[in-house]
């Protein structure tokens, strides 16, 4: 199961992405559950603002705590 030990990993918040997102947000995931890599400054904010998710700008900004 999905959840803040074992996030899942969304790789890039664009349209396609933020699609996925909502799709698996309203079948109850938890925003807790996903870490999100976008490079883009603009798409983070959209995404927190729009979902209450945090986005990153890179894998190294990653909860180290969350094994890969």
């Amino acid at each position: 199961m999905l959840s803040s030990a074992r996030p899942l990993l969304l790789v890039g918040g664009g349209k396609m992405g933020e699609a996925l997102l909502g799709g698996w947000l309203r079948q109850g995931l938890a925003v807790d559950a996903v870490q999100i890599v976008e490079p883009e400054a603009g798409r983070r904010r959209l995404l927190a603002d729009a979902h209450g998710v945090r986005a990153v700008a890179g894998p190294g900004e990653l909860d180290p705590r969350s094994p890969p």
